[in-house]
């Protein structure tokens, strides 16, 4: 709903061709760094409810907490490929006429949000509280929507993306209050949204200005992530 909805939205401000162009930025965003945190969450939810299952609790939120990190990078080092050297990697697959700076990176960035929410929403899953997981999903959903109404009637395609990446911030929030996992991967994740998110700001600048920043949080979260999994299979014999 704040991914595809805000299409809908945004298509009621701006002309076909704009509605297109943010589509490609949206289908890259979806296809790189989405489609990897979508294997992350395929592959990790069983071991962990096995691991929950059998009482190792404290296991199951050292991992999930690791994989947060992991989604940070992920996201991170897919904002920093397609953006160096002025979308060179980039263009090799999307015309240039459809590349657009301003709203790649928060789209991206938006898919780690989403996906360590529904990492958060986990642990409210295994302890049984689906329904509180369906409420805060409804009211992030409205909430961010309503959010992207209102900013894309006065940014229109940036305003989209900002709805799309704050909606989800939201979502995390939301679903991260209650389980007792550490807010330091928020923070973590805002910082990277908002180094990742110069090009809103800076228009017309170098794509680096947004390329190398997100290196160096590739770099501290990928180091954050190997160290978490050492810890985890260390201390507990298990991999993640």
């Amino acid at each position: 709903l704040l991914t595809n909805g805000n299409l809908l939205i945004l298509s009621a401000f701006v002309s076909k061709d704009l509605v297109g162009k943010y589509a490609v930025m949206l289908q890259v965003s979806t296809l790189t760094s989405a489609a990897a945190l979508g294997l992350i969450l395929a592959v990790a939810y069983p071991p962990l409810r096995l691991a929950w299952d059998n009482g190792r609790r404290e296991l199951v939120q050292m991992s999930l907490t690791t994989l947060q990190a992991a989604c940070v990078a992920i996201a991170s080092a897919t904002v920093f490929v397609c953006y160096v050297g002025d979308h060179f990697l980039l263009k090799l697959v999307v015309p240039a006429s459809y590349v657009d700076s301003a709203v790649l990176a928060p789209l991206i960035m938006a898919t780690a949000f989403a996906t360590m929410g529904g990492m958060a929403s986990w642990q409210h899953q295994l302890e049984f509280k689906a329904g509180r997981v369906a409420r805060r999903t409804v009211g992030a959903a409205v909430v961010g929507v309503a959010l992207t109404i209102v900013l894309t009637s006065f940014l229109h395609e940036r305003g989209a993306a900002i709805g799309a990446v704050v909606g989800f911030m939201i979502y995390l929030v939301v679903m991260h209050r209650g389980t007792r996992l550490p807010v330091g991967t928020i923070a973590l994740a805002v910082v990277a949204m908002i180094l990742s998110s110069n090009a809103l700001i800076f228009r017309g600048t170098s794509s680096d200005f947004v390329a190398y920043p997100a290196l160096a949080i590739t770099a501290a979260t990928s180091l954050l992530t190997f160290r978490g999994y050492r810890v985890s299979t260390r201390n507990k014999g298990t991999e993640i």
